[in-house]
C-alpha cells in the first residue's frame, strides 16, 4: 500500500522520507502548553522549504508552510495541518508567508483555510493570491509574556528574498530569530535592529545558501544553536559545505531537518532554550514495535 502511495510523491522528495509523513498525526508527540513567559518552536521537516509553528501558553503561529507541486501535493496539507492537529493547535492567530517563493508559501492556502481566523501577513503579498497584509517594521504581537516583532528587511522593488518577513520571537529565557530567506546584503540590516537579549536560536537563512549566514550575521546575533531546513539531498545542495563550516569556525551547534527530520526547541521563561525532540533520532519505526 505505502509502495504504491511513494509512486506518486513529487520529484525531490525522497521516498523514506514522504512515507513518513503519512504517519505523522499517529506519534507526533503531544506536548503541553508552555508556561506563561515561554514558548515552542517547531520546524517542520517540508523537504526542501520552510515551515516553522511558534507556540505560547495560548496563542500559535506559523512562519511559512513548504511548497504546492504541480502534482498538487500539498506541504500545507501532509505536512503543516496533521503537525497542528496531532499537537493540539485548535487557533491560529498569526499566518505568515515570508515571501512569495513556493518552497514558503505553497502551502498557505491549504492552513488559512483551515484557520480562517488567522491574521495573514507576508514580506510580498502583491506576488500572492491570497490576500496578506504587508510586513511593517515595528510590528508586534505580546503573547502570554512572548513578544514577537517584524524586522526591517528589504524593502518593495528589492530581491524578492530580501523581502522576507523577518520575525524576533522573545520570550524571557529565550529568543528566536525567523529569516527565511535573507542574504548577505540584508543581513547587517536585520542585526542592526536586533537589541540585547537572551540566548538565541538562529533559523538559518536560505537553507544554508552560500549567499547567506555571513560572518557579520553570526557575530551580531551570537546563536547559542542554528537551525537549518532542507531536503534530503536536495538539487541546490543546500547547505554549502562553505556555510556550514562557518557555523562549526564559530562553534556554533547546528541540526537539519534532512537529517534529524522535525525539531522542537522549547525556550523556557526561566531557563536557556533545549532541544527536545529531533524527529527521525527520537521516533522508533512503526513496523519495528
Amino acid at each position: 500500500m505505502l509502495g504504491a502511495l511513494w509512486v506518486f510523491m513529487p520529484r525531490g522528495v525522497p521516498l523514506r522520507w514522504a512515507g513518513g509523513l503519512l504517519f505523522l498525526p499517529l506519534v507526533l508527540p503531544v506536548r503541553d502548553a508552555p508556561a506563561q513567559g515561554g514558548f515552542q518552536l517547531w520546524t517542520l521537516d517540508v523537504g526542501q522549504g520552510l515551515a516553522v509553528l511558534v507556540r505560547t501558553e495560548h496563542h500559535a503561529l506559523v512562519y511559512d508552510a513548504g511548497a504546492r507541486f504541480p502534482s498538487d501535493f500539498d506541504m500545507g496539507e501532509v505536512a503543516v495541518l496533521p503537525s497542528l492537529h496531532a499537537l493540539g493547535i485548535r487557533q491560529l492567530d498569526l499566518l505568515v508567508a515570508s515571501h512569495a517563493d513556493n518552497d514558503h508559501s505553497g502551502g498557505i492556502p491549504s492552513v488559512a483555510a483551515e484557520y480562517p481566523g488567522a491574521e495573514r501577513y507576508s514580506g510580498e503579498p502583491e506576488r500572492l493570491t491570497l490576500p496578506m497584509k504587508p510586513c511593517v517594521p515595528g510590528q508586534s504581537w505580546s503573547w502570554d509574556g512572548v513578544v514577537v516583532s517584524v524586522l526591517p528587511s528589504g524593502g518593495p522593488g528589492g530581491q524578492a528574498n530580501d523581502r522576507s518577513c523577518v520575525l524576533l520571537v522573545e520570550g524571557s529565557g529565550g529568543r528566536a530569530l525567523l529569516t527565511a530567506d535573507i542574504t548577505s546584503r540584508i543581513e547587517p540590516t536585520v542585526v542592526a535592529a536586533i537589541p540585547p537579549g537572551p540566548p538565541m536560536v538562529l533559523s538559518v537563512p536560505h537553507h544554508g545558501s552560500r549567499t547567506s549566514s555571513s560572518s557579520a550575521l553570526l557575530a551580531g546575533t551570537k546563536p547559542m544553536l542554528a537551525l537549518i531546513s532542507s531536503g534530503w539531498r536536495n538539487r541546490f545542495r543546500h547547505p554549502h559545505p562553505l556555510v556550514v563550516k562557518r557555523y562549526e569556525d564559530a562553534d556554533i551547534p547546528w541540526l537539519n531537518t534532512a537529517t534529524s527530520g522535525a525539531i522542537e526547541v522549547v525556550f523556557p521563561p526561566d531557563a536557556p532554550p533545549h532541544v527536545a525532540a529531533r524527529w527521525r533520532q527520537r521516533q522508533t519505526r512503526y513496523w519495528r514495535e
